[in-house]
């Protein structure tokens, strides 16, 4: 049996019980309205001939992903910008 020292308390700061689900506060939603990459950029980059810039085309695909929002809205139009990522690397296969 292990012995009960002070040393093995001492991790033992946090109170849990002051952790109340009822008081909980959610924090806003920090988007900035946009919801997906612009497609006019992406396109922009994928016409540009013969140089067809595959990396910024690629990086405005990228571009403001969703991240930390929980309205379902949002991320469904964000869906789109998987349609995006996939032209851009399959321009890129195509080259």
């Amino acid at each position: 049996m292990s012995k009960n020292t002070v040393s093995s308390a001492r991790f033992r700061k946090v109170d849990v019980d002051e952790y109340d689900e009822n008081k909980f506060v959610d924090e806003e939603d920090g988007g900035d309205g946009q919801a997906g990459p612009d497609e006019g950029e992406v396109d922009s980059c994928l016409r540009q001939y013969p140089w067809r810039n595959m990396t910024a085309a690629l990086q405005a695909a990228l571009k403001n992903p969703p991240i930390n929002t929980k309205s379902q809205a949002v991320k469904a139009l964000a869906a789109g910008g998987v349609g995006s990522i996939v032209r851009v690397l399959t321009a890129r296969k195509t080259v």
